[in-house]
């Protein structure tokens, strides 16, 4: 009798010891993909960013929406990718796989915020 109760306790303790266990391990976030059609994101996005790399002027950012001239698609323009990484990740959202270095654009026509026309794409 002592024998069964002495298991029993150490099977409620084993137990314990498991959910414990189980409670103490962090959740890893999963990332979202992220749409990169024009959104109120933006302007968040280019505070934060003008703010970082302490740009007063918005015609000196080298981050933004570009769209294929041709084809139409939303891609990502950047010279900060790390930076861009790390703020899509604190947002929730992986970083656009569709991206170009900023220096490939071939126009910056638009108005603040619209997407840059990007030829050949």
């Amino acid at each position: 009798m002592i024998r069964k109760i002495a298991a029993a306790f150490a099977a409620v303790l084993a137990l314990r010891g498991l959910t414990r266990q189980s409670q103490d391990i962090e959740l890893i976030p999963v990332l979202e993909e992220f749409d990169l059609r024009p959104g109120s994101w933006f302007q968040v996005y280019l505070c934060d960013w003008m703010l970082s790399h302490k740009v007063i002027d918005p015609e000196h950012v080298t981050s933004g929406i570009v769209r294929g001239a041709e084809s139409g698609d939303f891609i990502w323009a950047t010279a900060t990718p790390e930076w861009d990484c790390g703020w899509f990740n604190s947002h929730g959202w992986r970083f656009p796989q569709k991206w170009v270095p900023f220096h490939y654009l071939d126009t910056s026509e638009g108005g603040p915020g619209d997407p840059c026309q990007l030829r050949g794409l």
